[in-house]
C-alpha cells in the first residue's frame, strides 16, 4: 500500500488544480455589464487619396479613409454622381475605408461629385454620415458655378423630394430622351433644389419624376418639367419648374374586371373620348346600359342576361379599334345569378341633414327598369302630404332627385316601400326609411370674393377647394367679377385660380414634344377660415 502521507499531498494538488481551472474557466466565461453611452457620432472622414476637392485628378482609384468602421446602406438609391459615369464605378468597403474604382474614362476639365447622401454609416450603430461629399476635377480648376431653384407639380404647386433636376449642354439634342445629364441634383421635401460646381456656359434644365431611375424620360406615366429655352449658369436667377404628365399617345385599358353579378367595369388609362364597344362574343351586345363616369374615364356595361359563359368586347376611339377585353362569368361572377340580393336605395344626406341649397339626391345599386311613384311617401311633421316631385338625372337611371320646398324647423321623412323600384334585373329594393331636418342658414358662412384677374383677354377657372384639394364650387370668369359662395360649413378652405388660356373651363397639362407648357396655377395666398352666420370678404388681385 502506498505512502498515506504522499497520497494526501498528490491529492491536495490536484484538487487546487482542478480548483483553479474551474476557476479560470468560470472567470473566462463572464461577459462584462453592458455600459457606457449610446455612440451617436457618425463616420468621419479622416483623409482620402487623392484629397476631397482635388484638382488634375487622373487616377483610377479613390480610397477615402474613416475614424471608425463603416457599411454602405442603400448606395443604388442613394448614390449620385454628378455628371453620371457609365458604367457606374465599382464602390467597395474595406474596414474603415470605401474604395472607389473608375471603369470609365472621365470628361476633360470637368467637375465630378459623388454624393452618398445617407448611404455611409457606421457598423456599430447605424448612424449615416448625411450628404457627404467628395468631389474632384480633372482639371486645374473646380467648377464654382451653380443653379437653383423649386420644382413642383403643375396642377397643384406641391413639392416632394427626390424630383430629378437636370442640365444639359444648349447644344444636345432629343434631351432628356436619349441621353444623359451633364449635372444632376435632387429637390429636398420643399421642392428646392441646387446643382453646385457646374461648369459657365448655358443649359437646358429638365425635371423629371424618374419612376425607373435611369435618368431618362422614357416612361408614359413619368412627370416631367421644362423650362422653354436655355439658361446660363452665370445667371444667379432662381428657376421655376412645374412638373406635369404628358398627354398618352394611345388610349388602352387600365383594369377590366367584373365587380358584381351583371355589372362590368372598365378602366382607361386617360379621358375616353370618341369611345364605342362592340361585342365580339357573342355576335350581338348583351348589355343593356352603358354607364360613364364623370371624367370619361371609367365604363360600367350593365347587363342582365343570365347564360353568358363568356363575353368579349372591342373598344373604338373615333371607329378605330384599339383594345379588347374578355370575360369569363361563372355563378358567382355572373352566370344565373345577375343582380342577386336586394336593390339598396342611399342617400346624400349627412348626419340626418340635408344642406341648404343642395338637392335631395339618391342613388339605387343598380339601373331601374321601372318604378312606381305611389310607394314613395313623404311625410312633413308626422303628416303625409303629396307625392314629391321625381326625376332621375342620368342616362342609366341609377341616380335620382326628389324636389320639394325644404324649409327649416320641418322634419321629414321618406319612405320607399318594397317595390318602389325595380331593377334591370327585375330584383326589388326592400323599405327603405330616410329621416332629416334641413340644416339653419345660421349654421353656414358666406365668402364673398372680388377677384381682378389683370387681363381682359384671359380666362379664368376659379375654384373653391378644401384642405384636401376636393373641388367645393367653381366659377368661370374674364372680367373683374364679384363671387358669392354662399352657404359653406364653418371649415377651412383654399381659393384656387386657373389660367384657362384655351378656354374649355379646365386645367390642361403640357405636351413637352409640343413644347407646350401646362396651363399656369395660382391659389390665394392664405387659407380661408369660414365662420358659422358670418359674411367674410376678400379682394384678390392676381397681379399682387
Amino acid at each position: 500500500m502506498s505512502d498515506p502521507g504522499r497520497w494526501f499531498a498528490e491529492w491536495r494538488i490536484a484538487a487546487i488544480w482542478l480548483w483553479g481551472g474551474f476557476a479560470f474557466f468560470s472567470c473566462a466565461n463572464k461577459v462584462a455589464p453592458a455600459g457606457g453611452e449610446k455612440d451617436l457620432s457618425p463616420p468621419k472622414m479622416v483623409s482620402s487619396s487623392p484629397g476631397n476637392y482635388s484638382t488634375d485628378f487622373s487616377d483610377n482609384e479613390i480610397i477615402i479613409e474613416f475614424d471608425e468602421f463603416i457599411q454602405l446602406k442603400d448606395l443604388n438609391k442613394q448614390l449620385i454622381i454628378s455628371p453620371p459615369l457609365e458604367p457606374m464605378p465599382v464602390i467597395a468597403v474595406k474596414k474603415k475605408s470605401v474604395h472607389i474604382s473608375l471603369g470609365s474614362p472621365l470628361k476633360e476639365n470637368t467637375t465630378y461629385t459623388f454624393n452618398f447622401g445617407s448611404s455611409i454609416a457606421d457598423v456599430r450603430e447605424g448612424n449615416p454620415s448625411e450628404n457627404f461629399q467628395f468631389i474632384f476635377s480633372t482639371g486645374p480648376s473646380l467648377d464654382s458655378m451653380f443653379v437653383a431653384g423649386n420644382a413642383v407639380v403643375a396642377e397643384n404647386l406641391k413639392s416632394e423630394a427626390g424630383v430629378l433636376v437636370m442640365l444639359y449642354r444648349a447644344s444636345e439634342d432629343s434631351v432628356p430622351l436619349k441621353q444623359l445629364p451633364g449635372y444632376f441634383a435632387k429637390t429636398d421635401a420643399s421642392g428646392n433644389f441646387r446643382i453646385n460646381y457646374v461648369a459657365a456656359g448655358d443649359y437646358k434644365i429638365f425635371a423629371l419624376k424618374d419612376k425607373n431611375n435611369n435618368y431618362l424620360f422614357d416612361l408614359p406615366d413619368e412627370e416631367i418639367a421644362f423650362v422653354s429655352g436655355t439658361i446660363s449658369s452665370e445667371d444667379s436667377i432662381s428657376h421655376s419648374l412645374k412638373l406635369f404628365r404628358n398627354p398618352l399617345n394611345k388610349l388602352r385599358i387600365k383594369s377590366a374586371a367584373i365587380e358584381q353579378p351583371g355589372k362590368v367595369k372598365i378602366i382607361f388609362n386617360e379621358h375616353a373620348q370618341g369611345l364605342s364597344m362592340k361585342a365580339i362574343h357573342p355576335s350581338a351586345n348583351p348589355w343593356e346600359q352603358e354607364e360613364f363616369s364623370a371624367h370619361r374615364d371609367t365604363v360600367i356595361l350593365w347587363f342582365a342576361d343570365t347564360t353568358l359563359d363568356s363575353l368579349k368586347v372591342a373598344f373604338y376611339q373615333n371607329e378605330i379599334p384599339f383594345d379588347t377585353a374578355r370575360f369569363y362569368f361563372s355563378r358567382k361572377t355572373g352566370k344565373g345569378a345577375a343582380g342577386a340580393g336586394k336593390l339598396q336605395v342611399i342617400s346624400n344626406l349627412s348626419g340626418g341633414f340635408l344642406e341648404q341649397n343642395m338637392p335631395l339626391q339618391f342613388g339605387l345599386s343598380a339601373p331601374a327598369k321601372s318604378y312606381l311613384a305611389d310607394k314613395i311617401i313623404l311625410t312633413t311633421d308626422s303628416v303625409a302630404t303629396e307625392i314629391p316631385e321625381f326625376q332621375f338625372t342620368d342616362s342609366v337611371r341609377r341616380i335620382f332627385q326628389i324636389r320639394h320646398a325644404w324649409k327649416e324647423k320641418k322634419n321629414y321623412r321618406i319612405d320607399f316601400l318594397p317595390g318602389a323600384f325595380e331593377s334591370i334585373f327585375g330584383i326589388k329594393n326592400d323599405t327603405s326609411v330616410f329621416s332629416f331636418v334641413v340644416r339653419p342658414a345660421t349654421e353656414y358662412g358666406t365668402l364673398l370674393l372680388k377677384i381682378n384677374p389683370g387681363g381682359a383677354d384671359n380666362n379664368y377657372v376659379i375654384q373653391l377647394v378644401n384642405i384636401q384639394e376636393m373641388i367645393l364650387r367653381e366659377k368661370n370668369i374674364q372680367l373683374p367679377e364679384s363671387i358669392h359662395f354662399e352657404f359653406l360649413p364653418p371649415g377651412t378652405y383654399r381659393l384656387k385660380a386657373i389660367d384657362d388660356e384655351n378656354k374649355n373651363n379646365q386645367w390642361d397639362t403640357g405636351n413637352y414634344f409640343e413644347s407646350r407648357q401646362p396651363e399656369n396655377v395660382f391659389y390665394y395666398p392664405e387659407n380661408i377660415t369660414v365662420r358659422a352666420n358670418w359674411d367674410l370678404e376678400i379682394e384678390w388681385d392676381f397681379k399682387k
